[in-house]
């Protein structure tokens, strides 16, 4: 029998027909002591695969659009009439306001959704491809490919990444696999079109086809349709307020939902679908103390009083739902089995159903938003998932336990507002700074910065370089599509090796970072067709491995918790680098008239990007073991 005494615990998916409800009786309890928000459970298939179709096209437009760019090199700055360096600023800015935009495009998609979003990035990618058509001057290509193409696809681009990882949780590895082996078809079969085309009505038209095909992506962003969330109830607790934007804020200063209630493992025996009536099993576990929180941020002063976290009151259960789930729950020993009631509430109003639907869809409030591989992984994630084993349902404890609250005021603050909670959290928790006091995260980032100085510009300048040794312009263009087709078998077999536990990731990556910079300095001796079909399959195979293993890596240093900040720097990292490296590598080819200096850095920087990870486990853990209250929260 359920104890009067007990907390009330109130679960519900918001539908505009029907509304499902958990209810863990009270009694003693204030209604002014309940709080209420939402969180969205993944449905991990069904329409989700739909999403990784979307995600696909996505992904095969905008990276097939970056790896092409370099097919342009001769005919554009003989037109417009400037240097290869110079053509090549456009390229650089191009990918470094790409990079640059990663955490205000993440912003944007936490706030208003991966639709608005990723369509607003459609419009404007149309508008700045027709834009550089028409072009007379490489400045102006500049500002409408380099910025406003750079942006808008940055704007395609987060969505697609967002949408898959909020649609997946224990399939994510295989969705997310799938998804990405877009930009690897993309550079297979756009630099091919684009060459194909190219020929026949010269780069004007090439450029409004391609704004032509960015209608498709409009479309396929139209498929990331958002998901019913779920209502939950919880008890009010408090957070602290500071003047420090970061600190006020960041997610970590949020709890997590398995904080808030008082009882925090729940298992559902049909999470995924809450369409009929189930079982729910609930097993006590002493909630996580929040006051600790704050000890980890020296800027919270300690006389400041802490504000509550205000949110909308929930009505209490019915009688006749509280007799059956009390009924049910007689015929259990030592957990709590409560009764999913379905219950009609008719129409509810338009403007009402968009504010719930609209409002609640917070994905980066998840502490694994941008974790692309396989969750098996996490050592928390394995305990939830043999606690789901013994009992014989599926478990939401590991969503509770990295899915962060959405405020009251988040949750009803209007669309219209310039700058909302949700966009101001996403912000604040993607560039803290504070994170770079880290030694194991210098590292990681000189890893993504060095990478970046020499990666972007091979795709920039591998055609026009193969073509200066001789070969012909046909089988030129192919080079870059079997960089991409190794790239993409580089990328599952890098994901099948890291399956083996007993693999280092960090030596993985570093081994396979300086293979592939040592072929980019040895193709420079390489100078039949043969050599240079050789060095694309190498270089493409072995850079693959930084793209499946970095959230991993990112995870077993630094903890889950600090995945989204670390990301989110790591994105300036590499917009700063990518503006520098491919211009660097333009202008060294100007000065010297060839391509050989150009390659030779590049491949240098790939190949200390690589060094920094040798020492990176070790030096991870050192640092957990100065810092006494480290715990990673994976």
């Amino acid at each position: 029998m359920l104890d009067d005494a007990t907390s009330t615990l109130t679960v519900s998916p918001v539908s505009t027909e029907t509304s499902y409800s958990i209810y863990k009786t009270s009694q003693p309890k204030q209604e002014s002591e309940y709080q209420e928000t939402f969180m969205t459970i993944p449905p991990d298939g069904g329409w989700g695969w739909v999403v990784v179709f979307g995600a696909f096209v996505c992904f095969m437009v905008v990276d097939g659009a970056y790896c092409s760019f370099g097919i342009f090199l001769v005919v554009m700055t003989e037109e417009l009439n400037c240097s290869k360096s110079e053509f090549s600023i456009s390229a650089a800015i191009g990918t470094g306001i790409f990079c640059l935009s990663g955490p205000l495009a993440a912003s944007l998609v936490n706030s208003y959704g991966y639709r608005i979003v990723g369509i607003a990035g459609s419009i404007l990618a149309i508008m700045a491809l027709l834009a550089t058509s028409v072009a007379q001057s490489v400045h102006l290509v500049y500002f409408t490919y380099g910025v406003l193409g750079g942006f808008a696809f940055g704007l395609i681009y987060m969505p697609a990444v967002i949408a898959v990882g909020f649609y997946f949780e224990k399939w994510r590895g295989i969705a997310t696999g799938v998804a990405t082996c877009g930009a690897g078809f993309g550079g297979v079969v756009m630099p091919i079109m684009y060459s194909f085309i190219l020929e026949r009505v010269g780069w004007r038209q090439t450029f409004r086809i391609l704004a032509v095909m960015l209608v498709l992506v409009a479309i396929c962003v139209m498929l990331f349709k958002p998901i019913a969330p779920t209502q939950l109830r919880m008890m009010k607790t408090n957070i602290i307020q500071s003047s420090n934007f970061f600190t006020t804020y960041h997610n970590r200063m949020y709890p997590t939902l398995s904080e808030v209630t008082e009882v925090p493992t729940i298992t559902l025996l049909q999470p995924r679908r809450l369409n009929k009536s189930s079982e729910v099993m609930i097993m006590s576990y002493p909630s996580a103390s929040l006051k600790s929180k704050a000890k980890e941020d020296d800027d919270i002063p300690e006389d400041r009083p802490a504000e509550p976290l205000a949110l909308a009151p929930v009505n209490e259960p019915s009688e006749p739902e509280y007799r059956r789930s009390k009924d049910r729950a007689s015929n259990q020993k030592n957990v709590t089995t409560l009764f999913v009631s379905k219950k009609k509430y008719g129409k509810i109003p338009l403007h009402e159903t968009k504010t719930v639907f609209g409002s609640t869809m917070r994905p980066m409030y998840r502490d694994d938003i941008f974790y692309d591989s396989s969750l098996n992984f996490l050592q928390r994630y394995r305990r939830t998932e043999q606690v789901s084993l013994k009992s014989g349902k599926s478990a939401v404890e590991y969503h509770m336990s990295v899915t962060r609250v959405a405020t009251s005021k988040d949750i009803h603050e209007g669309r219209c507002t310039l700058c909302t909670e949700a966009v101001k959290r996403t912000l604040a928790t993607m560039l803290d700074y504070k994170l770079l006091k880290s030694p194991s995260f210098i590292l990681i980032a000189l890893n993504a910065s060095f990478l970046c100085l020499g990666f972007f510009s091979i795709y920039i300048f591998l055609k026009d370089r193969a073509e200066q040794k001789g070969i012909p312009v046909d089988v030129a263009v192919w080079l870059i599509s079997i960089v991409g087709i190794s790239n993409t078998v580089g990328r599952i077999l890098c994901g099948l090796v890291a399956m083996c536990r007993k693999v280092n990731s960090c030596l993985l990556s570093a081994l396979c970072l300086i293979i592939g910079g040592s072929t980019i300095i040895a193709s420079e001796h390489l100078n039949t067709t043969a050599g240079q079909i050789v060095f694309a399959v190498v270089f493409g195979c072995f850079v693959a491995c930084i793209p499946s293993l970095r959230t991993i890596i990112i995870v077993d240093t630094l903890g889950l918790h600090k995945l989204t900040n670390a990301i989110g720097l790591i994105l300036m990292f590499q917009g700063v680098a990518s503006l520098i490296g491919i211009y660097a590598a333009g202008l060294l080819r100007d000065i010297t008239g060839n391509y050989k200096w150009s390659f030779y850095v590049s491949g240098i920087c790939i190949i200390m990007a690589g060094t920094f990870f040798i020492p990176l486990t070790r030096i991870a853990k050192w640092e957990q073991g100065q810092s006494p209250g480290f715990k990673q929260t994976e």
